[in-house]
């Protein structure tokens, strides 16, 4: 059985190596970037059970 036994170790190496051939892509990626936006929006909280005993928080907010 070399044939199984080579197909598994190609296999092997193969989950071995593909995981690691994105790092040293090289470069950062990233460019530089501006936070200076107005910040604005809803929050949405998604409760089940709180509104029993938080329920005075939940309506503060």
């Amino acid at each position: 059985m070399p044939t199984s036994r080579r197909t598994f170790a190609v296999a092997a190496v193969a989950a071995l190596v593909l995981p690691l051939s994105a790092c040293g892509s090289g470069g950062d990626g990233g460019g530089s970037t501006d936070a200076s936006g107005k910040v604005e929006g809803d929050i949405t909280f998604q409760t089940w059970n709180l509104r029993a005993n938080f329920k005075p928080y939940f309506e503060d907010l």
